[in-house]
């Protein structure tokens, strides 16, 4: 969740009228699993430690959820204040869009629109991390409340 505020170069441009674009050359449909690293990380961790025996072998896919891209904007448009909306671009716009490491960022955001983030089974997997972490996970929404997004 943090990458939002954090990866600047990725976040919406204005467009002059008031409102921002979230250019991506994926779909709106297109699924994000989200961890609020800082508070949430060692949720997982502290869930592995306490009881290593049930969980040897077993892979967390550490978030507390699945968010479409459509889903996400809109929840950081309500944070911020600002009217964001998707537009589709092509993968040689993005990749023209993003000011290092563009082949990264592309393959990666085509690989989990196709595939899913961490494969077909991307909501079970994360469904079962979250119900297996100690304590409350934080949802986007909340993270928002406490982290407020940040247009320029």
């Amino acid at each position: 969740m943090e990458n939002f505020q954090a990866q600047f170069f990725l976040a919406p441009k204005p467009v002059g009228d008031g409102t921002y674009v979230m250019a991506r050359h994926i779909s709106p449909g297109t699924e994000f699993p989200l961890i609020a690293a800082v508070a949430d990380t060692g949720k997982f961790v502290g869930a592995i430690l306490a009881e290593p025996e049930k969980y040897e072998g077993k892979t967390f896919h550490a978030a507390t959820a699945v968010y479409t891209l459509d889903e996400i904007i809109i929840l950081l448009s309500k944070s911020c204040g600002k009217t964001i909306f998707h537009k589709q671009i092509s993968v040689e716009e993005f990749k023209n869009s993003v000011p290092f490491f563009a082949e990264v960022f592309t393959e990666g955001y085509s690989f989990g629109e196709e595939f899913g983030y961490f494969g077909p089974d991307t909501k079970e997997l994360v469904a079962w991390a979250a119900a297996n972490a100690r304590g409350k996970l934080t949802t986007f929404e909340e993270f928002l409340e406490e982290h407020p997004f940040q247009l320029e």
